[in-house]
């Protein structure tokens, strides 16, 4: 579970910054398992719906380069938006409060694994978008905590505008160039590397430098864990970037 939560925050960190969503623009609050993202200040009428797309193609392309069971996992989103109040919280961390945020809690839990749940007031604003009129399912509605509410549905699983094969691609982005000698003298357990074949493995143990080159490690892959003296004469091994 910690690996997932660790992997969904590398996931949401790459999402902000291809929108160019800044720090300073945007309010994270930790859920747990989760998150929920505020997004602050004049922007994209669909700022919100590219982020929560571009979250959701990412999570696929993971689980497509993926086959261990354990890591593989599925995201519920809802999308809302509404002029909610900002303050300081105890930790004088910047919070958010009011009816926006407890509408988007509420449409969570009206979502299927892969769906994104969008409110009435984003789909008001963006079902004449032609990136998104083809997209959005009927409407439906949902009695939650004695209130109904109305949304519909931008999924689930891939966009019917993408291929696998793209997303994949669009992931494999964050393949790096073939670990040099110079890379492998600086990896510690825990790294992350990629191999052409076995894909992406994590480093259990590392040892010293080896005469004349190379250092012995232990890495687990999805389908097997292998131990090995690692020098990459073979140009196998890329960074993980």
């Amino acid at each position: 579970m910690a690996r997932i939560i660790l992997t969904l925050n590398e996931i949401v960190e790459h999402a902000l910054v291809r929108l160019h969503i800044l720090h300073e623009d945007r309010i994270i609050l930790p859920t747990g398992d989760g998150m929920c993202i505020a997004i602050t200040g004049k922007s994209a009428h669909d700022i919100h719906l590219r982020l929560a797309l571009e979250i959701r193609g990412s999570n696929d392309g993971y689980n497509a380069l993926h086959t261990r069971t354990g890591e593989i996992f599925q995201l519920r989103m809802a999308v809302h938006q509404h002029d909610d109040f900002e303050l300081l919280d105890i930790n004088k961390n910047r919070n958010i409060f009011g009816h926006g945020i407890n509408t988007a809690a509420r449409l969570l839990s009206a979502c299927d694994p892969s769906q994104i749940a969008v409110s009435s007031a984003v789909h008001l604003n963006t079902s004449r978008d032609p990136k998104y009129m083809q997209h959005y399912g009927p409407e439906k509605t949902k009695m939650i905590k004695g209130t109904i509410y109305r949304y519909y549905s931008l999924g689930p699983g891939l966009n019917e505008d993408s291929s696998l094969l793209e997303i994949v691609g669009r992931y494999k982005s964050r393949i790096g160039p073939k670990l040099t000698l110079e890379d492998i003298y600086k990896l510690n357990p825990g790294d992350n590397v990629y191999h052409a074949v076995y894909g992406l493995g994590t480093i259990q143990t590392i040892g010293p430098r080896v005469v004349p080159k190379g250092r012995h490690v232990t890495i687990d892959f999805p389908e097997r864990r292998h131990s090995i003296r690692l020098t990459n004469e073979k140009g196998n091994y890329h960074r993980w970037v």
